[in-house]
């Protein structure tokens, strides 16, 4: 049976979602097929329809795109049931592939040198992040990755940057706080705030061991150890031109 227009615009929703990622398309799309139609038949018989569709690269083309996410961001049409299953299903999606990226290595630090794990990780943070604001979960990354991944932890800011219409008035300065360390050579003061802002997340216990912590047990984060770095362990202005900041430079050491 011919799906019907409310199966369509479903399923370019999720299009437009996947951004040309078969394997999560399938994940996303699979559970709407009728009875004995492929994904690839469904694909041809939306672009044979929509002029949006590009069948070859699985997506929708590029303003199309850009329309119908900005569409969806709508905080009624965020938290459509059908709209939410769709990210719920991109959820488990990359949370198989993080996990099936982690056991394959000893080390954390391994984790975040592998570009499948990096796009695992940034695509779980969006799928959350589609569902609710999720800081719980971007937090302890963003922590990790003042040790080993600059580039990654400034997609996780971008990533909640992209909600900064919406966001709570806690989340836009929160996001403010990390964002201002990110710069080449931060100020004193916003390091002070950013440091500030961690430790009370630490004190609330958010980067603890677990399935969605674990930051603190590799930085000292918890109990004001942000603040007092461990003997031996110096912060300095000519790190931070490397690594982002003084809390990217001393993480990196302690890591």
């Amino acid at each position: 049976m011919r799906p019907g227009k409310k199966e369509d615009l479903l399923a370019l929703y999720a299009l437009a979602l996947a951004e040309g990622r078969l394997p999560l398309l399938r994940a996303m799309l699979t559970p709407e097929l009728p009875n004995g139609l492929s994904l690839e038949a469904r694909l041809a018989q939306l672009e044979r329809d929509y002029a949006a569709v590009h069948f070859g690269e699985r997506r929708l083309h590029d303003a199309p795109t850009q329309f119908v996410v900005a569409y969806l961001r709508d905080e009624i049409r965020r938290h459509d049931p059908t709209i939410q299953q769709l990210h719920q299903r991109a959820e488990v999606y990359w949370r198989d592939r993080l996990d099936e990226c982690q056991t394959q290595y000893a080390l954390m630090e391994e984790w975040w040198e592998d570009e499948d794990w990096q796009e695992a990780v940034l695509g779980l943070t969006r799928a959350y992040f589609w569902q609710r604001e999720d800081w719980e979960w971007l937090v302890p990354r963003y922590v990790e990755g003042l040790a080993y991944g600059r580039a990654t932890r400034r997609g996780l800011l971008q990533v909640a940057q992209a909600w900064s219409q919406t966001l709570s008035a806690v989340g836009k300065k929160r996001l403010k706080a990390l964002l201002a360390i990110e710069t080449s050579l931060p100020e004193l003061e916003d390091e002070a705030v950013a440091i500030q802002e961690l430790e009370r997340l630490a004190s609330k216990r958010w980067l603890d061991g677990g399935g969605r912590g674990g930051a603190a047990s590799h930085f000292g984060v918890a109990q004001g150890s942000v603040v007092n770095p461990p003997e031996g362990v110096q912060t300095c202005r000519g790190c931070a031109r490397a690594s982002g900041s003084r809390v990217a430079c001393w993480g990196k050491q302690t890591g």
